[in-house]
């Protein structure tokens, strides 16, 4: 498998339906669309709808009017996140993906809003999903847990008062998120429960390695040799994990048995 071109493929498709999504609509205060514009349409890796998009194939599904609603949703809540990660009272950061953050290019209260609002536009996205409704309110159910005080919110408020790399942070802040980003795709496919949990916890490692390399870029002199080696071996340990827990589900998740790999290669 090519799995670079699958990933460029799956881009192309999704930055498609994102524009059609985020068009031009007179009901939205012109501010407020610019600024979800803005945010969405920028560059971005796309990886947690691409994981969604995946995952559904992989499982059997095909039918992309159940599917694209939960990839795009997923993508706005990623972006929502960004939004206030990059406020002044959290990270401060001035550019993100090479631009001025939201609230640099527009203002904090423009920047609170557009993210709340990319937030409510995701659940409306999965409500207009055409699968069938319990595997609908499963995946939405699963969402809501996975972005809420038990997952990547309460991971914020580790990462701001308990500072630097650690898994618990990694698992919470980035894991859970891309986690339900693969499980919702089986879930919507319809998988049955045993796969669905297997699907979690091997996404809980994919998303927990992605973030560990993300801490690795950052490394600065500052920290340890002792730190820096922890840290590469623990993303080693859960690569290794993750390859082989996806491998054994079968040669249709071979796109995700290689993604391993290509995270522990990351330059950016």
């Amino acid at each position: 498998m090519d799995i670079l071109k699958v990933i460029v493929q799956d881009r192309q498709l999704i930055n498609a339906e994102l524009a059609r999504i985020m068009r031009r609509d007179a009901r939205i205060p012109v501010r407020l669309r610019q600024a979800m514009r803005y945010c969405v349409l920028g560059k971005g890796k796309r990886l947690r709808p691409i994981l969604t998009l995946e995952s559904f194939k992989a499982c059997g599904g095909s039918a992309r009017t159940w599917i694209m609603p939960f990839c795009c949703g997923i993508e706005l809540i990623h972006n929502f996140s960004l939004i206030h990660d990059d406020l002044p009272c959290i990270d401060n950061d001035d550019l993100r993906r090479g631009q001025p953050t939201l609230h640099k290019k527009f203002d904090e209260a423009t920047a609170i809003l557009a993210g709340d609002a990319l937030l409510a536009f995701a659940f409306e996205l999965f409500a207009c999903s055409r699968a069938p409704l319990a595997r609908r309110n499963r995946a939405i159910m699963l969402i809501a847990r996975a972005i809420g005080p038990k997952g990547m919110a309460g991971g914020q408020v580790l990462d701001i008062f308990e500072k630097g790399p650690g898994l618990r942070i990694a698992r919470l802040k980035t894991g859970e998120l891309i986690a339900v980003s693969i499980v919702s795709g089986g879930v919507i496919a319809g998988v049955s429960r045993s796969l669905e949990e297997k699907l979690y916890r091997l996404g809980l490692d994919l998303g927990t390695l992605f973030q560990l390399t993300d801490d690795l870029l950052d490394f600065t002199t500052e920290k340890s040799d002792r730190q820096l080696k922890s840290l590469r071996a623990d993303a080693e340990l859960i690569a290794r994990r993750t390859r082989t827990g996806f491998s054994s589900l079968g040669r249709e998740f071979n796109f995700f048995a290689e993604l391993p790999t290509l995270f522990l290669k990351r330059r950016e």
